[in-house]
């Protein structure tokens, strides 16, 4: 009877340590999803700020994808936008090359490239920018291209184009890039708009694909048609339309605006100044 008394007590025991590891178990998954699904919110939102212009908020989401460590997918990615953020700019945000550095490290030191096309591109800007080895960069990016990944071909065009990590080929970079905007994708548009535009080679096609880049809110593509206006190519000129053009760019950390603005923005100012005297003048 004591035996049996015992065995009982036994199972009863174990049924609930049973229930409590079980209870705790399932209390550390519920706990688990709910840090997930607010990181992934938290890096939805980073993403719809990024795309609407208010960097700043982007950036504070960000950051908070990184502390609370959710997928690896989405932290990666968020440290690739905050190393971008700080590489190039953006509007409120100011160049950072030590902070890029930062965010690009803790990038290739989680990234799995084997088999995912968006990884072995950001693993090629990423050792681009911070590595400066520009052929394993390019070798990344190519591998990116050929599984069909649109920035990837944009990126490869680019690298073709200045010969950065590759022998320059313009051919070789027209063919990546018209890939690119069979894929949709809006950098490789405005690439194309500006190489069409520059040899005169397709005027109206240019501006036609720099129309749709801007429009999508690409920075190279706001750059490109800036540029359009700027020097009347395909269209009247009219330096107001490219300042305009020229800061929607800057605002997104494109370089090549930044600069162009140093010196139109003053020239944009003396001129309205002139038309002012000018008015001013017949009316009296």
């Amino acid at each position: 009877m004591i035996i049996k008394n015992s065995l009982l007590m036994f199972i009863i025991i174990s049924l609930f340590v049973l229930n409590v590891n079980s209870y705790g178990k399932e209390k550390s998954a519920t706990i688990n999803l709910k840090k997930l699904n607010i990181t992934k919110q938290y890096f939805q939102n980073a993403v719809k700020y990024d795309r609407t212009g208010k960097y700043l908020i982007a950036e504070a989401c960000l950051k908070k994808v990184i502390e609370k460590k959710g997928t690896e997918k989405h932290y990666t990615k968020a440290c690739f936008m905050l190393a971008n953020y700080y590489f190039e700019s953006r509007k409120g945000i100011v160049k950072d090359k030590s902070k890029a550095r930062k965010y690009y490290n803790l990038v290739l030191k989680v990234i799995q490239t084997k088999a995912d096309a968006e990884a072995q591109y950001i693993a090629g800007i990423c050792t681009q920018n911070v590595k400066h080895k520009r052929e394993i960069a390019f070798e990344w990016l190519l591998k990116s291209a050929n599984n069909g990944y649109a920035d990837a071909q944009a990126a490869v065009a680019l690298s073709l184009f200045k010969g950065k990590g590759v022998k320059r080929d313009a051919k070789t970079a027209i063919t990546w890039l018209k890939k690119a905007v069979a894929n949709g994708n809006m950098k490789a548009k405005a690439y194309l708009a500006s190489y069409y535009l520059g040899s005169r080679k397709n005027i109206a096609k240019g501006i036609e694909l720099a129309k749709e880049s801007s429009e999508a809110g690409n920075a190279a593509g706001q750059f490109t048609l800036g540029m359009a206006y700027q020097k009347g190519r395909g269209m009247p000129k009219n330096l107001k339309k490219a300042v305009e053009l020229f800061r929607l760019a800057a605002n997104q950390g494109q370089q090549d605006a930044i600069l162009r603005l140093k010196w139109t923005e003053p020239l944009l100012k003396t001129k309205n100044k002139r038309i002012s005297t000018k008015k001013n003048g017949c009316k009296k």
